[in-house]
């Protein structure tokens, strides 16, 4: 608990040091979003059992359910970056992945889904659903990259001023490495049980770390190299779940505990990993890039106050 108590502490700070105009303006957006997913999930009924099982593949019609997810997170997106593109250009992408997280909150924890499912099959369901999320997020993120590269939306540089600097396909996947263990890691530490806050703060905290770790590692941009961690983070654990589920008790499986070292990976659900842990992964390469700026700014000043004068 002491690490998300720091943790906690340390995105109250960041939360701090943004302006008071991008604190509203984000605000604003957030709550949009939240209210659209919100209308749509009671309005469509996702999940069938408000308080249960909210994985999107078990869902009566699963292929409805996704699209409807799919069309609610590009909507989301949209309105996010009308209201605070201006801000960042992929405050849409935030946006949207913290709407998500009241679809999340309309269910419950894993258990549910576990008791009922068949068997241990459910974990590649949840994978391919977590894998599918990934996709959507990733189709809102490509739109607001076109958008930027059409010069529609300012890029970081322009908001941060820090000076973007060439990267390689070799740095944005070691940034991308980096970022997803480091998820994995903190998320096996943190999420001791299912509990929906448990899992939640679990991954938020997990992301938003990772991505602070990983870019003082390798400062690659852009911020699809962090936010794509949480995903691949949870995809790793649904899959060594299911290997592992012959080694447990599968009554234990089904109270949400499961065994192994690898089992609190399983414990969030795919919303879980797509919205906190997208939402905390692009906060961390926000501040992050936001802390190099200011590492850069000290150490002109000090090169001005030494510089000899004539």
């Amino acid at each position: 608990m002491g690490l998300q108590h720091m943790a906690a502490g340390l995105a109250r700070d960041i939360w701090q040091s943004l302006g008071n105009r991008a604190k509203a303006v984000l605000s604003v957006a957030c709550i949009a979003s939240c209210a659209l997913f919100l209308f749509a999930g009671r309005w469509f009924g996702i999940p069938r059992h408000p308080g249960y099982e909210v994985s999107l593949t078990l869902q009566p019609a699963p292929a409805t359910t996704l699209a409807l997810v799919t069309v609610m997170v590009l909507l989301a997106a949209a309105v996010g970056t009308v209201i605070a593109g201006a801000i960042r250009f992929d405050a849409g992408l935030f946006a949207a992945a913290v709407g998500l997280a009241t679809l999340s909150c309309r269910g419950g924890p894993i258990r549910y889904v576990t008791q009922a499912a068949p068997g241990h099959g459910v974990f590649l369901a949840l994978a391919v659903e977590l894998g599918l999320l990934g996709l959507m997020l990733g189709a809102a993120w490509l739109g607001l990259w076109l958008l930027f590269r059409g010069g529609h939306l300012a890029g970081d540089e322009i908001k941060d001023g820090l000076k973007d600097q060439p990267h390689s396909l070799a740095d944005r996947a070691t940034a991308l490495a980096l970022q997803a263990a480091g998820t994995a890691m903190l998320v096996i530490l943190l999420a001791r049980t299912d509990d929906k806050k448990q899992v939640l703060s679990a991954v938020a905290v997990a992301s938003l770390l990772s991505s602070l770790l990983a870019y003082s590692i390798v400062p690659a941009r852009p911020s699809v190299c962090f936010w794509a961690g949480p995903i691949i983070a949870g995809v790793v654990g649904y899959v060594a779940a299911y290997l592992s589920w012959g080694s447990v008790d599968p009554v234990t499986w089904k109270s949400g505990q499961g065994g192994g070292l690898f089992m609190p990976l399983a414990r969030p659900l795919p919303l879980d990993y797509a919205s906190l842990g997208t939402a905390g992964a692009i906060l961390g390469y926000w501040t992050s890039r936001q802390w190099q700026r200011a590492k850069e700014l000290e150490t002109e000043a000090i090169q001005a106050t030494a510089a000899p004068t004539h």
